[in-house]
């Protein structure tokens, strides 16, 4: 039976059903009027199904309790994949904790409930009543489990709180409170579904008393098609593709919280049957906001858990809130959106979510930063710990020198007392180094060189035992200048041996203290750009300080901090990062590499891979490094420099004062300087997976981004990649010239190209494995060769153009001086030995000239690497 539009616009299924469903027949939805979007809606000839269908996908739910059956991806393949498995765990479409640890879900109330269709605006509405009557989870075989969240561990020191709410999030226990709850499905112009959700809590004495609702369960726990799952996407920066594998190996639950920890979005995709189905749900912006000024960012949890009695994989997505009766609470719009999602490696994905999460409308960090933006862009972030370097400010100077070109000098650890000690009285610095007067001259001298400086404060979390908190104003105790915990306490944390207290963003006093900290770091202390620690990565907290709009606002507060920042022209940056700080951020310090390197991800090794998704979706909006405090992500050897150059990073480094140290270093801040600070701010446009490891982990890649690209080995053996071998960990960076013209000239064979580890083959080998090398061209007649890193001396081949007829290559000095070096010319490549010094002077580069037979040459692109 097929309705008129006009007559479905007013239809409640819910009557409709015991008119039709008693003779068998089929109601089927029409295609909406707007021309634009196509939408209809079907009920199954029992009447226990419904199921809302779009240009994009069929979505089936059960009209008993409104649970979500499943999803079947239309774009993938005629005839549809299911992408689902068997929909909502438990059959809840929504559940919801209260703060007595009591639960209610969709799956349970004493009502079934409502359901209308309207087809002029392609919405599915579901609506349970309020009731004052017990919700029967028993009979909803919710299962049990602790789900219970850890700590923010930003800085992999640990840390414990005191104020984590609920760590049950699902119970068996009954409920004798029953909220109205609305949910809706509306179908997009594209075909997507955007899902809304109101929660309304009861008076009082409607069984609510002294209760809240704690978190809302939003999908709830939507189960994964196990053994058809091809991989699942996970935000943790930059981008974290977890394979088959992963779902096939005996593994915990295990999961992250947005915003913080890494986890740069309310997102999470999966594809099935080798990729050909996908679905993604993701959370969407303040649509009356779309450069995001006041976009509320609620907090949410993600977890990809393993029901211990079945052994299904679900995913796991509660916001927490704190519903009081007789107020209602709205989570954000979520979209559910299929179709080749995971094509090229998941960068489709991350086109249409910034598309979707307007990130195209932001200020982009040229603009944020302004006329900085050039020289900070092109210097590497350099660490220098003052607890590591262990020599007063006066002393910086000579070690500042040592840096092969200018770069950004992360200034932390000169506090009194050690590092996370004595926050926010950072200055005086700790007397054993200097003055405040001291620390300012070596950061003008570093200035003066060339360097930027970038300090490291903490707004978020101070001691106790500093000045300004052992000292507060008349009738302000820590109560009014610290986040509260639900007994109206301080509420405390802890990093390794030191502990301090959660810092209220909206007391006035703390607002001005924070303005006094700014002033002394952009004033008296020149800094070009401030660091503020974990505003970027902590998890949500429930902040009860009456300074707080709302007992979930506490990130939202942080984030109108950053604009105070952003407003005084003070690029700022910060640890980790999410996306609704892109608006006023210059910088997100983390990845996933810290952990691997670290050995403290809770994937098993083999299972999961990085990819660059937030280069595709933001690289233009923000400056994206290493976490600012782990040097083991740091470029200390060829796998991590591989690592940044094919995840579109900038390079970090530490600078220490040891003999020898300075090796890595120089590489990093030359590359950055020379030759990735022009391409910082460009768009990751396809990430391709050439070869693969055996467990589906990639092995040979390439990052094309709009100015350059780069191909890598993460494997552990030489790939043949046409003209040349890349040894494990190597890779070449390749900005291209003139591109491939009839006529052009001799420099665009290398207009400019990194290479490390790319191994002798055949007549056009570059370098021997192991070393990493510049090579580029200024003139027309001689290619610059620079050796950055590797153990010398080495023999090199570079290609020349066929058309040579005679090379010459000199050693070009520290001093300027040029010094011939014995080479020889085979085929089209030049051979010769490159060494630290030449006649006792260090070596700064090599120069080849080259005499050709005529003044223009026709250069194949394809053969010149």
């Amino acid at each position: 039976l097929r309705v008129e539009a006009n007559m479905a616009a007013a239809l409640r299924l819910s009557g409709f059903s015991l008119v039709f469903l008693s003779v068998g027949l089929l109601l089927a939805g029409t295609t909406a009027t707007d021309a634009s979007n196509s939408c209809g809606l079907e009920r199954s000839d029992t009447g226990s199904t419904v199921v809302l269908t779009t240009e994009q996908m069929r979505v089936g739910f059960s009209s008993d309790n409104g649970a979500l059956l499943f999803v079947t991806d239309l774009v993938a393949r005629q005839g549809g994949v299911n992408v689902t498995g068997r929909g909502s765990r438990g059959g809840c479409q929504w559940g919801m904790s209260f703060s007595d640890n009591t639960f209610a879900g969709g799956c349970g109330y004493p009502s079934p409930p409502s359901l209308a269709w309207a087809q002029d605006t392609c919405t599915l509405t579901f609506a349970w009543q309020a009731a004052a009557a017990t919700v029967n989870t028993a009979e909803a075989n919710v299962p049990a489990g602790a789900a219970s969240r850890g700590g923010h561990n930003g800085k992999n020191h640990g840390h414990k709180r005191t104020n984590d709410g609920p760590t049950l999030p699902w119970g068996r226990a009954q409920t004798s409170c029953v909220p109205a709850v609305k949910t809706t499905f509306r179908v997009a112009g594209d075909g997507s579904v955007d899902l809304g959700a109101t929660v309304a809590v009861p008076s009082a004495d409607s069984g609510c008393e002294g209760k809240h609702v704690s978190y809302v369960y939003w999908l709830s726990d939507l189960l994964l098609n196990e053994p058809a799952v091809h991989e699942a996407f996970v935000p943790v920066l930059p981008g974290v593709v977890l394979t088959a594998s992963y779902f096939g190996a005996p593994r915990k639950g295990g999961g992250q919280d947005y915003p913080g920890r890494g986890m740069f979005a309310d997102l999470f995709a999966w594809s099935v049957l080798g990729g050909t189905g996908s679905a993604a749900i993701y959370a969407l912006p303040d649509t009356g906001n779309p450069a995001w000024s006041t976009d509320a960012v609620p907090a949410s949890l993600h977890q990809l858990n393993v029901d211990p009695t079945k052994r299904d994989t679900f995913f796991h997505h509660a916001f927490p809130t704190l519903i009081t009766p007789n107020t209602s609470w709205s989570p954000p719009t979520l979209r559910l959106r299929t179709g080749g999602l995971a094509m090229a490696n998941w960068t489709h994905l991350a086109a249409v979510w910034a598309a979707d999460r307007a990130i195209p409308s932001l200020p982009t960090i040229a603009q944020k930063v302004g006329a900085k933006f050039s020289a900070l862009a092109s210097r590497a972030l350099v660490k220098m710990d003052a607890l590591d370097l262990r020599v007063p400010f006066a002393q910086y100077s000579p070690l500042v020198e040592k840096l092969a070109r200018p770069a950004l000098l992360h200034m932390c650890a000169f506090e009194p007392n050690g590092f996370d000690r004595y926050y926010p009285d950072l200055l005086p610095p700790a007397a054993k180094f200097g003055t405040t007067q001291d620390l300012a001259d070596a950061v003008r001298s570093a200035q003066e060189q060339g360097h930027m400086m970038m300090p490291y404060t903490n707004p978020t979390w101070w001691d106790p035992m500093a000045p300004t908190l052992q000292n507060l104003p008349a009738g302000l105790t820590l109560a009014n200048v610290t986040a509260l915990d639900k007994t109206l306490k301080p509420i405390y944390e802890s990093y390794g041996p030191n502990t301090g207290v959660v810092v209220e963003p909206n007391s006035p006093f703390v607002q001005q203290r924070l303005a006094k900290l700014l002033a002394s770091f952009t004033e008296t202390v020149p800094s070009d750009v401030v660091f503020e620690d974990q505003i970027g990565a902590r998890p949500y907290l429930f902040d009860f300080n009456q300074e707080e709009p709302s007992v979930v606002s506490y990130q939202q507060s942080w984030i109108a901090h950053t604009r105070v920042e952003l407003a005084k022209r003070v690029p700022v940056m910060t640890e980790q990062g999410f996306d609704a700080l892109l608006p006023t951020e210059s910088g997100f310090h983390g990845s996933v590499l810290e952990g691997q390197r670290e050995e403290t991800l809770p994937w098993p090794p083999g299972t999961w891979y990085s990819m660059p998704f937030a280069p595709a979706a933001f690289r233009k909006h923000v400056l994206l490094y290493q976490h600012n405090l782990a040097p083991k992500s740091f470029v200390t050897d060829m796998y991590s420099l591989m690592w940044d150059l094919a995840h579109g990073y900038q390079l970090s480094a530490q600078l220490r004062n040891i003999e020898g140290s300075q090796t890595w270093l120089n590489a990093a801040v030359t590359l950055q300087n020379l030759v990735l600070g022009n391409l910082a701010d460009t768009e990751l446009k396809a990430f391709e997976v050439l070869d693969w490891l055996d467990q589906g982990v990639p092995k040979h890649t390439l990052s094309t981004f709009s100015s350059h690209s780069v191909e890598a080995n993460f494997g552990n053996s030489t790939i043949i990649s046409g003209h040349f071998g890349l040894a494990a960990s190597g890779f070449l960076l390749s900005v291209p010239g003139a591109g491939k013209t009839s006529k052009t000239r001799f420099y665009d064979l290398y207009p400019g190209l990194v290479v490390a580890g790319v191994e002798k083959l055949g007549n056009v080998t570059l370098t021997s494995g192991g070393h990493v090398f510049m090579i580029n061209s200024t003139q027309a007649d001689a290619i610059v060769v620079r050796h950055l890193a590797g153990q010398l001396p080495t023999p090199a081949a570079i290609q020349v153009p066929a058309a040579a007829t005679s090379v010459a290559v000199s050693a070009v000095t520290t001093t300027g001086t040029n010094v011939s070096v014995p080479s020889s010319l085979a085929g089209s490549s030049v051979e010769f030995s490159v060494a630290a010094e030449v006649q006792g002077l260090p070596v700064h580069h090599y120069s080849i000239a080259v005499a050709v037979s005529h003044t223009q040459l026709v250069v194949d692109r394809g053969e010149s690497v």
